[in-house]
């Protein structure tokens, strides 16, 4: 399975369905430079790159997301991890025991500071991604895995989504 990220000048992202992430020019379709793997443990589920194109986040099954270095291919940080469906609020929410948490969306803030991240818990959560550190709690209301997270241009809102269909999907 491969999945688009973001067409952005002549660079386009491919996650080729697996461990690993490949970078296209949008222009001629051809490879740039060889597949690299991220080192997560699970399939890659999200990709998105920082606003200035220097920094591509992964989102996998293994509820991890990492920072890459766009240009060296290489680590940033530790994995940030969260979406592990324990619920850190007095909100009510229930997971059920198949204890799936994959990352499903990631997205940059327009400045890039930010990082929001949509999971099969059915939160969102937002982090700082200079220190990989969450920046609020997490943030509840979907009732099924969260497909998409997108920040207005004016960053004043946060705007999340759920797949049309849910058939054969988990419930939170």
């Amino acid at each position: 399975m491969i999945g688009k990220l973001r067409v952005r000048g002549l660079l386009h992202v491919l996650n080729d369905g697996n461990r690993t992430v490949r970078i296209y020019d949008a222009s001629t379709g051809t490879a740039s430079g060889e597949a690299w793997s991220t080192g997560q443990t699970g399939y890659i589920r999200a990709i998105a790159i920082s606003p200035d194109d220097k920094i591509l986040a992964a989102g996998s099954d293994d509820y991890s997301i990492v920072l890459y270095n766009m240009d060296t291919r290489s680590m940033i940080s530790q994995a940030i991890r969260g979406h592990d469906g324990v619920s850190t609020s007095n909100v009510p929410h229930t997971v059920s025991s198949h204890n799936w948490q994959a990352i499903r969306s990631l997205a940059f803030s327009k400045d890039g500071q930010l990082l929001a991240s949509g999971s099969e818990d059915c939160t969102v959560r937002l982090w700082n991604v200079r220190t990989g550190k969450k920046t609020c709690d997490p943030l509840y209301g979907h009732t099924s895995y969260v497909s998409s997270v997108k920040f207005s241009v004016d960053m004043k809102q946060l705007i999340t989504g759920k797949p049309i269909s849910t058939k054969n999907r988990r419930w939170c």
